[in-house]
């Protein structure tokens, strides 16, 4: 097989939409791998390289690379990232590019190389062979393939609401009837909010708060510019109670980030306002065409004592179906590279947790009225984690 392969730091408009046609027709498509999502990556301040090989005049794979910089280091850089890609039909011609893909990553100086084709389980194994063979691993080390559930959106709108559970349906009713609206956030004060609330989130779950600048840049590049997606906020009146960030394929609609506020109004208590958010956004993905969505992590087997049950069983209320693709898979290039940054990022996290149990000691004790507001002024881009 003769392959051309090209690596791009940006795409002419012919290049882009050539891309986008193979994008929306290849099997195992992702929002992630959409050519808009170079803007994203570079608001977050990493450097895209759009990876596109022909064979003859047909684009036969693509693929969307994410160079993060290494901060401290000049002249290398920590990891190149593939999202959900790279996009291709036959692992055959994976296989056959991936060697100048790692190749032109070891020229760039960069430590590891991450990808993740969203491949389902049926059709895996050629692909998991492929990486294996080029002394890929998958991560964590046992999870060649990830747990998520899929929402068949096929069905008229009263089908899928009654194949819900029943509380789940409950929750719906009740948030109606308790005057919840759902819409878009548009105005840049509730978008803030809805930011405070992931911060809440995550720091409540110990897991940090730097997937910031990536909600930010979603939704300036790919929510308000190119309707691949939408982000939709629960409001009772004026006042936003959470948020549900859903982006989309032709083909399939995925939930990206949600969180709703800490606290509810009184007469809200009682009300359960997620089911309600969740099923705008399944009804908007099937009005987009979508035929499946994607609740991104499901596992029905999930233990009670875990700290993800509620999650999961949360999800179990749309029924989705339980489903497997190729997860995250990583091939070391710099082990020095690696490991000094490894040893940098605990020292960062371990700082990370010092300063927030402060932080949280002095709004108890000191300012109990302090907002999470200060938390949007961190420096998040240049060290962000990637997601």
């Amino acid at each position: 097989m003769s392959l051309e392969v090209e690596f791009h730091h940006s795409l002419t408009p012919d290049q882009e939409a050539e891309w986008t046609r193979f994008w929306a027709t290849c099997q195992h498509s992702h929002p992630r791998q959409h050519v808009v999502f170079g803007q994203v990556e570079r608001a977050k301040g990493r450097t895209p390289i759009f990876v596109m090989v022909r064979e003859g005049a047909s684009l036969v794979l693509v693929g969307l690379f994410s160079i993060r910089p290494h901060w401290w280091l000049g002249g290398a850089s920590l990891e190149a990232v593939c999202q959900r890609g790279p996009l291709f039909d036959d692992p055959g011609i994976l296989e056959a590019v991936l060697p100048s893909v790692l190749a032109y990553c070891e020229r760039s100086h960069v430590g590891r190389l991450w990808v993740s084709p969203r491949v389902p389980a049926g059709a895996s194994a050629a692909t998991i062979a492929v990486l294996h063979g080029l002394r890929f691993h998958s991560r964590p080390v046992d999870a060649c393939l990830q747990k998520t559930g899929l929402i068949d959106l096929t069905p008229s709108e009263d089908e899928l609401l009654m194949s819900f559970s029943k509380s789940t349906r409950r929750d719906i009713r009740s948030a109606e009837r308790g005057g919840v609206v759902v819409r878009p956030i548009l105005a840049e004060s509730d978008m803030r909010r809805f930011l405070c609330f992931l911060v809440h989130l995550h720091r409540r779950r110990g897991l940090g708060c730097r997937m910031i600048s990536d909600v930010a840049a979603l939704s300036e590049y790919v929510v308000r510019r190119d309707g691949l997606g939408i982000l939709l906020g629960c409001y009772h009146g004026c006042d936003l109670l959470g948020g549900l960030l859903i982006l989309r394929s032709p083909r399939c609609a995925h939930a990206s980030r949600y969180a709703l506020a800490p606290e509810l109004p009184d007469e809200l208590a009682n009300i359960r306002l997620g089911a309600q958010l969740w099923w705008e956004a399944i009804k908007w993905a099937k009005r987009c065409g979508c035929t499946s969505f994607d609740v991104e992590g499901f596992d029905p087997s999930t233990d009670a004592a875990s700290p993800v049950f509620r999650v999961h069983h949360f999800k179990a209320g749309f029924r989705p179906q339980p489903a497997q693709f190729i997860g995250e898979h990583v091939r070391v290039l710099n082990y020095m590279l690696c490991a000094v940054n490894d040893s940098v990022k605990t020292l960062e996290r371990a700082v990370d947790l010092a300063v927030e149990s402060w932080r949280r000691a002095i709004r108890r004790c000191v300012l109990p009225s302090m907002s999470d507001e200060p938390a949007l002024r961190e420096p998040v881009a240049t060290r962000a984690c990637h997601s």
